[in-house]
């Protein structure tokens, strides 16, 4: 999830130096340039192919939708059950939406760039658009 790479993830990159190859490297920027590289790339293609996902107010109002759906078709199969003597599904219908079963949304993917953008200028280039001559695109 990207909410678990953003709280938990990230942070877990503690500055820790390691030699190798006789140069010494940080831990911490090593695994945020894989990071960035990872998820800007990640952006890309789900923004090229059109498959960003929902946001969560959009999630929350289908949600909403679909569980106001449920409580009338219950109410319905009741209505029809007490009419013709049928013993109507009385499985319990929660009286709002489960919020932890809320998949990543597009708003958790943005604070993710976000928070990778804020570790500094070397990781946020990558989800900067170039032309050809270098020269940074307007969007």
């Amino acid at each position: 999830s990207f909410t678990f790479a953003r709280w938990t993830w990230l942070p877990s990159f503690q500055d820790h130096r390691v030699e190798l190859n006789n140069n010494e490297c940080s831990l911490h920027e090593f695994l945020l340039t894989v990071a960035s590289d990872f998820i800007s790339h990640y952006v890309d293609v789900v923004t090229d192919a059109r498959l960003l996902p929902y946001s969560r107010a959009r999630w929350m109002t289908t949600e909403e939708e679909n569980l106001a759906v449920r409580r009338d078709q219950q109410a319905q199969s009741r209505q029809f059950g007490a009419q013709y003597g049928f013993q109507p599904d009385n499985r319990t219908i929660p009286d709002r939406v489960d919020i932890s079963q809320r998949p990543d949304c597009s708003d958790d993917i943005v604070a993710l760039v976000v928070a990778i953008c804020e570790e500094g200028p070397a990781y946020a280039i990558k989800f900067w658009e170039f032309a050809e001559d270098g020269a940074l695109v307007k969007n």
